[in-house]
């Protein structure tokens, strides 16, 4: 004697929930993958030239010098090099140590990344927008526009 069994609208679920179960870690990193996906060295570049200009890592020479070897040259000159790197960074230094609101967008055009950042803290504002972009020699900051308010 066989016994019959009949699919109910229950076991569906129980099974749906199963099968999510199951397929839960794969999900989970494929999520973290496409996030790391848009962490390029690029906006690592980006990131690390306003946050460097801001003054929130101190201002080192040899920072100053490591952000100078991914600017363009003539962006590099009009910056007033890497003393005029330094300059800025101690001058916005002491304005956003403590209480900053930071404040990021992404874009991308063709070849070239741009980040605008936005930072209020001490009843100062402060607007970074870099723009860099691949070419031959590797990925070059190729403009920096910068905006003081309160």
């Amino acid at each position: 004697m066989a016994l019959k069994h009949r699919l109910k609208f229950e076991d569906l679920i129980v099974g749906t929930f199963v099968v999510l179960a199951l397929f839960y870690p794969l999900l989970i990193t494929f999520f973290i993958y496409s996030q790391k996906e848009g962490q390029t060295e690029e906006i690592y570049v980006l990131r690390t030239a306003y946050i460097f200009l801001a003054g929130f890592e101190g201002c080192p020479p040899e920072a100053a010098a490591r952000i100078g070897g991914y600017m363009d040259t003539q962006l590099l000159k009009e910056m007033g090099g890497i003393d005029g790197l330094i300059e800025l960074c101690n001058r916005n230094r002491l304005s956003f140590l403590e209480g900053t609101l930071i404040e990021e967008r992404i874009e991308y055009k063709d070849s070239s990344v741009t980040l605008k950042a936005k930072m209020k803290g001490k009843g100062k504002e402060l607007r970074f927008e870099i723009t860099g972009s691949k070419d031959i020699n590797g990925f070059k900051i190729t403009r920096l526009n910068y905006a003081e308010g309160s």
